[in-house]
């Protein structure tokens, strides 16, 4: 082959292997069609669900050892309001409570940090769970929906850990943002894991004993855990859908 020739075949042999790497990711960040279609499916996930309540126990693991083990009810309206009440021997200890702009805390047991109140954007429940976990994605949890965070590339590949499949969201830089677990029919979501902007896990999230409230599929437990040994887990009791709201449940007054 002249070398003319050589020339052409390697830059037409670069040019296809090009496309075809970029094929697998689309313009939008998707690998295919059926990517697309999975990522609008989770998007959507119980997007009709507004308003619930329920009672359940949580226990909180810290650096592996537990901390907390107590009953727990609940109230929240999507996508922020929410108050969550510990119960011990029946009466509420500590009262947590959001009306979409503030995030507001009572602790009834405590003289020297009763009351306090911070913007829910400056926020997120590391104080109560020992977990860095948005309200925004703990309340979505909660509702049996799944946080699916900005991307710029998505991928789905075969789970080499197990049974099913990983869909797994990059940033621009090509980091891990965030990883779902799909079963083997990819219509059941078991897990995920959420990550910083410089790739490291912040949490993972398993989703167990899935349950049908309505139309709705709700986890009847919720297993929250870092690295580190820190982790809570949340067991559904009692789920009630489609429930009436006050403004006033959202709202927590400091103490006279």
């Amino acid at each position: 082959m002249r070398p003319g020739c050589w020339i052409t075949f390697l830059f037409a042999a670069l040019l296809f292997s090009a496309c075809g790497r970029l094929a697998v990711k689309a313009p939008d960040g998707s690998a295919d069609l059926e990517t697309r279609e999975l990522i609008r499916i989770l998007k959507n996930k119980n997007n009709e669900l507004k308003t619930f309540k329920g009672i359940g126990k949580i226990k909180l693991w810290n650096e592996g050892r537990i901390r907390l083990s107590e009953r727990i009810a609940w109230v929240g309206e999507l996508p922020l309001k929410f108050r969550f009440e510990l119960l011990f021997s029946g009466q509420s200890l500590i009262k947590i409570a959001s009306d979409g702009q503030w995030l507001y805390y009572r602790n009834t047991h405590s003289e020297q940090h009763p009351y306090g109140r911070v913007r829910l954007t400056d926020s997120n429940l590391e104080r109560f769970l020992s977990i860095p976990i948005k309200p925004a994605d703990f309340m979505a949890l909660l509702s049996g929906r799944i946080p699916v965070y900005g991307y710029a590339l998505a991928s789905m590949e075969k789970n080499s850990a197990g049974e099913g499949y990983v869909l797994k969201l990059e940033n621009k830089w090509q980091k891990t943002v965030e990883r779902i677990y799909l079963d083997r029919s990819k219509l059941s979501v078991q897990q995920i894991e959420i990550f910083n902007h410089s790739g490291a896990l912040i949490y993972r999230v398993v989703f167990d004993k899935i349950t049908i409230r309505g139309k709705y599929q709700i986890p009847g437990r919720l297993v929250v855990s870092t690295d580190n040994g820190n982790r809570f887990q949340l067991d559904i009791q009692n789920y009630q859908i489609d429930v009436a709201v006050k403004p006033s449940m959202f709202f927590l007054e400091s103490p006279r």
